[in-house]
């Protein structure tokens, strides 16, 4: 999915992608309680994104996402990552 066409896209439209890996992300006072599911989704040219699923959707989208389906995301919220800090890959573990 190419950012340049993703930002001149209007406020609707459809993204398909496969969930590649899931994890839950619990409420920090409360470990029993989710506070998001995150994901890292794939689309049909390779690309990766990061998506999560916040506390208020989870009951409404829990059933629905699990590694390996392929979904239909239509009008996401996306934005940019911007993080000072980088992710590498450490090969000296």
């Amino acid at each position: 999915m190419d950012e340049e066409n993703i930002t001149r896209q209007k406020d609707d439209f459809t993204v398909k992608v496969k969930i590649i890996h899931l994890c839950s992300q619990p409420l920090f006072k409360d470990p029993e309680q989710l506070y998001s599911i995150e994901m890292i989704l794939m689309d049909e040219e390779g690309s990766k994104i990061h998506a999560n699923v916040l506390q208020k959707w989870i009951p409404k989208f829990k059933k629905l996402v699990h590694e390996g389906a392929v979904i239909f995301i239509k009008n996401p919220t996306i934005a940019r990552h911007v993080s000072k800090y980088k992710l590498i890959d450490n090969t000296n573990n």
